[in-house]
């Protein structure tokens, strides 16, 4: 067996570490899926229509700036606080029920000192802002972009607190409330004043919202909001300074490009390479949701050292996810010219084709869940993604400089997706051989040929209508080659003789939206 399965939690040598919980049963696990799946649509429902109104109520030159703006923070709460608030996955379960508040409390700290740093920095110094994206655009808006990043950063971490503690139906919630909230100040901020100063305000207010939400809920679930512990504080920092420090170099595959292009091509350049990098919003919110559960889930797993049942677990998972993301990515592929056209106008065609390359990460989704709650579970893994992820760091920064100077923002697109492509196939490879995932899964593995096969079918079969729709609306050539797909990938996959239907809408969490139909024994098992 390999060495991560000998494994300890010695990361808590001073912890009293309380007995790990029973193991959520399977209807369990899917009912947590759920509520974060539907939290989660939601709020893609309040926020989705907010970059279509400001590329239509902004300039494009405005638009650029905008997304300048809102990189940076997006940014900035991504990778500044190095995924401390990952650690309470891994320790809330581990300690004793009256240290749980201050591992809660720790992540808070950390939060608000680094969010108020980095707010500080950019309000003192605004000629951070014009190195990064190479122009003085942004350096009027300096002091309300580091307001609205200091009070995000400081309020950006209760989901996770809340999911490692399961309460998955207030996680829901607060996600859903703050999307709503955000989307409502943004979208009101766009159509009544059209600027990027209400933007930021609005952002800015959002973040006091998130922060009063915080204090509230920890008040309310640990029973005071300050309980320090330095102790456990350095064993958080010792668990999360390697998962963080690999999320940044993740960011630097996944959102270094986005700041490549900023500086060499300005606003209106950077505009038609945002839109074209796109992403739709309801492809992350199955993978965020299941990947959120199966954290928790393969925690309590390794605790108890049933590695097969964790691996089984993940490679079910990988199938699953496979049944949708690979469809939506043959779509997509389709579909492109009427998506640009509907959801940004005309005036953003030209992102076309960087649109068509962006898609080509659809498919690393499905084994990126996977070799992020495998990491997260064996804690030894943690410095071999770091190692892995300094290599491709090196070379993307190498790569992208020669793709731009030679291909311009075609190029930079390019290099993201061969650089996560050979991330995917290199940490897959090493937790599939040394974990031994894949052993006695075959069937599942001929699963997922099956459904690849069915969506390349599914496409062919509907190039003729996207042919014949040629000239119409986009939005009727999406619904005719969108029903067209859909129902001969249904037939081509037969998704009834591949595995059990009801199953599956389990595993995937949306058992949850059939509750009328499921047996009362289940039902009265949820209550008991």
């Amino acid at each position: 067996m390999a060495e991560p399965l000998r494994e300890t939690d010695s990361v808590l040598p001073d912890a009293p570490v309380s007995a790990p919980a029973a193991p959520p049963s399977q209807d369990s696990l899917a009912r947590h899926v759920s509520v974060l799946m539907l939290g989660k649509t939601a709020a893609v429902l309040f926020t989705f229509a907010l970059p279509l109104i400001l590329v239509r109520r902004l300039a494009q030159v405005e638009f650029g700036l905008y997304k300048q703006a809102f990189l940076l923070i997006s940014t900035a709460i991504a990778i500044l606080p190095l995924g401390l608030a990952m650690s309470a996955f891994y320790f809330l379960p581990r300690v004793g029920r009256d240290r749980r508040g201050a591992v809660a409390s720790n992540i808070l700290l950390i939060y608000i000192l680094i969010g108020t740093c980095t707010g500080l920095l950019i309000y003192l110094e605004p000629s951070v802002v014009v190195a990064i994206f190479n122009g003085p655009d942004l350096v009027p808006y300096a002091p309300r972009i580091g307001l609205a990043l200091a009070l995000l950063v400081a309020g950006s971490f209760l989901e996770y607190v809340m999911i490692a503690c399961q309460d998955t139906q207030y996680a829901a919630l607060f996600i859903t409330a703050t999307q709503f909230s955000k989307a409502a100040l943004l979208i009101a901020a766009a159509i009544w004043i059209s600027t990027i100063d209400a933007l930021l305000d609005a952002a800015a207010l959002q973040g006091c919202l998130q922060l009063v939400w915080v204090l509230v809920y920890m008040r309310r679930r640990f029973g005071r909001i300050v309980q320090v512990d330095w102790a456990l504080l350095r064993a958080q920092l010792a668990y999360g300074f390697p998962l963080g420090m690999a999320a940044l170099l993740y960011w630097f595959q996944t959102q270094l490009h986005l700041y490549f292009v900023a500086h060499r091509f300005g606003p209106a350049e950077y505009a038609i390479y945002a839109v074209g990098c796109f992403e739709l919003p309801l492809m992350t919110i199955l993978s965020e949701s299941v990947a959120s559960v199966l954290i928790q889930r393969t925690n309590d797993l390794h605790s108890r050292n049933q590695h097969g049942e964790l691996a089984s677990l993940v490679v079910e998972s990988v199938r699953n996810l496979s049944w949708f993301y690979l469809p939506l990515f043959a779509f997509l592929l389709l579909g492109a010219r009427d998506i640009i056209l509907l959801l940004f106008t005309k005036k953003y065609l030209p992102s076309l084709p960087i649109f068509i390359i962006d898609c080509g990460l659809i498919p690393l989704m499905i084994p990126s869940v996977a070799c992020d709650v495998l990491v997260r579970a064996y804690a030894s893994y943690r410095f071999f993604l770091l190692k892995v992820r300094a290599v491709l760091a090196v070379a993307l920064i190498s790569l992208m400089w020669l793709a731009i100077a030679h291909m311009g923002p075609i190029g930079a697109i390019s290099v993201v997706v061969v650089i996560a492509a050979a991330e995917r196939t290199s940490v897959s490879w090493r937790l599939a051989r040394d974990l031994h995932v894949l052993r006695g899964q075959r069937a599942v593995l001929m699963d997922i040929v099956r459904i690849a096969g069915a969506s390349a079918a599914a496409a062919l079969v509907t190039i003729p209508v996207l042919q014949a729709m040629a000239g119409r609306s986009p939005l009727l050539v999406l619904l005719a080659s969108g029903t067209t797909f859909s129902v001969a990938y249904l037939i081509f996959s037969r998704p009834w003789r591949m595995f059990d239907c009801q199953g599956l809408v389990v595993q995937l969490g949306w058992g949850r939206l059939m509750w009328w139909r499921r047996p009362a024994s289940i039902a009265a098992s949820e209550h008991s």
